[in-house]
């Protein structure tokens, strides 16, 4: 007997070992997405922007960004467990309505689309090099002749896209991608290691250079007129630096079990990664080259910029180290892009099987809270008259493991018995029911409900079927009620994710490569495209990961109560819209 239970205690501990081990993984697997989401081209002009605004200001707002960024992505994560959206789009129809939902998927097409073109420029331009010499790593690694056809730059973009983009492209899944992203983190990693040892060899040597603490002005220009203008372009090389709100929702169903709590933690450890490498790049860079800091680090990391300080065969080594770390890192950036992209692509193309999908959920979470008013829920009432069906701890967790698995390899759906803390003072917060407007109850419905809440009612309309919010006259009968609607939510519940997943899955290859050989037509057809890029990055990201998260945070402040989202919602918007008129002010 003895040892019976000695065995089974043992499969336990083994079983325990393995959660953890398997949770640990999809943690870090995360991370690994997200820190890389983050850290893209732009990093390679932080370094002097950090110089000319000196360490102080530029540490203060590396920091300062990271936390207001880390607002804005639990934001959207806490809006994501309130309304039960699984998408971006999704939230910002249920928090803020249809105009501001069609604004952001324009700037998340313009800014994914936009910076997939950029990426591959960039990728050419390290394999071939600067014009008219050929200083690329093909040309420097395998004396390509640069006059011939293989050193067509066309060639190379069409080169890159077709025999090394297009078979990546067939890992459908984020997750897939996660050894990729490792190798891109590292390869930033060693890039950002190289700086700070070429730092700490000049300290040693005495020819280090000293890193200004406050603005250096002479940097910026010789009026304070042109200084200030020019401050103007370089403080939003740093506040932009972490934008990576249109990718956190493909990345949701990487931690597995969903929980608000471990997103949270992600997103922390990931901007904090993301932190010490702008950081330690950008201190590095500024000891080991000075005033010599170019606007794109990456070429004082060349041959020729490293040969004075480590000799010319430690210079060849490190170089093509760093630039093909790099070119990994484009690529693995270039490929995640293509996740959010495609997402929202096919909610453009098709809105209504988004919505059904979307409506289907929240009709299923309504059934199960109606299911368990029979049992053991209990009803509470807040100070705003609206009620709310609390399910028992069984039927708790049994939706959370439903809800908790993704329907597809990029998509999960969250359940609003995911929020963990109390909103409304002492009201706890459970599944909210809604009247379909085909009843003629959806004007009180919508009186009744959050703000939120009624504008998902009006933008649903006839696609979904549902109940009015649960109030002590009604829940008389309740389980009446519950037992005559389960069995249509039930169905609406799976015609609308297939309906979504047909949609997305049937279309995937035409959305994924269509959009692959639309960025490879741009690059190679534009001569000249880094302004508009440029800008349209520029102003496409302020409303992304700004000025919609601070809508929607003001839209759950009013829903929660919180003063943080009240003070962060207006900060975020005002920065966001400052940020916009700033790069339409640098374009004119």
């Amino acid at each position: 007997m003895d040892e019976e239970e000695s065995g089974g205690l043992q499969e336990l501990l083994l079983l325990d070992a393995r959660e953890k081990q398997q949770h640990g993984k999809s943690i870090a697997t995360a991370v690994f997405n997200l820190s890389k989401v983050i850290i893209g081209a732009g990093m390679m002009a932080i370094p002097r922007a950090y110089l000319q605004i000196g360490s102080v200001l530029g540490t203060a707002m590396l920091i300062g960004v990271a936390l207001l960024i880390y607002f804005t992505l639990v934001v959207l994560v806490r809006g994501s467990a309130v309304t039960g959206a699984a998408t971006y789009s999704q939230l910002a129809l249920v928090t803020c309505g249809g105009p501001v939902m069609k604004l952001l998927q324009l700037a998340v097409l313009a800014f994914c689309f936009g910076f997939g073109v950029i990426y591959l420029v960039i990728i050419r331009d390290l394999l071939l090099g600067t014009p008219p010499a050929c200083n690329g790593l093909l040309c420097e690694l395998f004396g390509m002749d640069p006059s011939g056809a293989l050193a067509d730059p066309r060639l190379v973009i069409a080169a890159v896209a077709l025999l090394i983009c297009s078979p990546l492209l067939l890992l459908r899944s984020m997750e897939r991608l996660s050894a990729l992203n490792a190798v891109g983190i590292s390869a930033i990693a060693l890039l950002a290691a190289t700086a700070a040892a070429l730092a700490l060899q000049g300290l040693a040597a005495g020819t280090a250079h000293s890193i200004p603490a406050w603005p250096q002005w002479q940097l910026l220009g010789p009026t304070r007129g042109q200084q200030l203008e020019a401050l103007t372009a370089v403080l939003p090389v740093l506040i932009a630096c972490y934008n990576a709100a249109q990718s956190l929702h493909p990345l949701m169903p990487l931690v597995q079990p969903y929980s608000e709590a471990k997103m949270r933690r992600v997103i922390g450890l990931a901007l904090g990664v993301s932190f010490g490498v702008y950081w330690t790049l950008s201190v590095g860079a500024a000891a080991a080259f000075g005033e010599d800091v170019e606007v794109n680090v990456l070429n004082n990391l060349s041959v020729s910029g490293l040969q004075p300080l480590v000799g010319p065969a430690l210079a060849r080594l490190l170089s093509w180290g760093i630039r093909g770390g790099y070119l990994l890192s484009l690529l693995a950036s270039l490929l995640l892009y293509m996740h959010p992209l495609r997402g929202c692509l096919a909610e453009m193309l098709w809105p209504e099987d988004a919505l059904v999908a979307f409506t289907s959920h929240l009709n299923t979470a309504a059934a199960a809270a109606a299911n368990s008013a029979a049992g053991s829920a209990q009803v509470a009432n807040s100070s705003s008259g609206t009620y709310a069906v609390l399910p028992g701890p069984q039927q708790q967790q049994q939706q959370q493991q439903a809800d908790h698995n993704p329907i597809d390899d990029s998509r999960v759906l969250l359940s609003f018995d995911s929020m963990d803390q109390p909103a409304f003072g002492s009201w706890a917060p459970g599944f909210l029911f809604r009247r379909s407007s085909r009843s003629g109850e959806a004007a009180s419905t919508a009186a009744a409900a959050p703000g939120w809440f009624s504008r998902l009612s009006a933008a649903s309309g006839a696609s979904s079927s549902s109940g009015a919010a649960a109030t002590p006259a009604n829940l008389s009968g309740a389980g009446a009620a519950a037992a005559a609607g389960t069995a249509s939510n039930a169905a609406a519940a799976v015609r609308g994710p297939l309906r979504w997943q047909q949609q997305e899955q049937r279309w995937y290859y035409v959305l994924t490569y269509g959009l692959l050989a639309g960025m490879v037509v741009v690059a190679v057809a534009a001569s000249n495209i880094w302004e508009v890029l440029s800008a349209v990055g520029d102003l496409a990201s302020t409303i992304q990961a700004f000025v919609v998260p601070g809508l929607i945070a003001l839209v759950l402040a009013e829903l929660l109560l919180r003063a943080v989202h009240y003070v962060g919602g207006s900060f975020v918007i005002a920065l966001g819209l400052a940020l916009f008129a700033n790069g339409i002010y640098q374009r004119v």
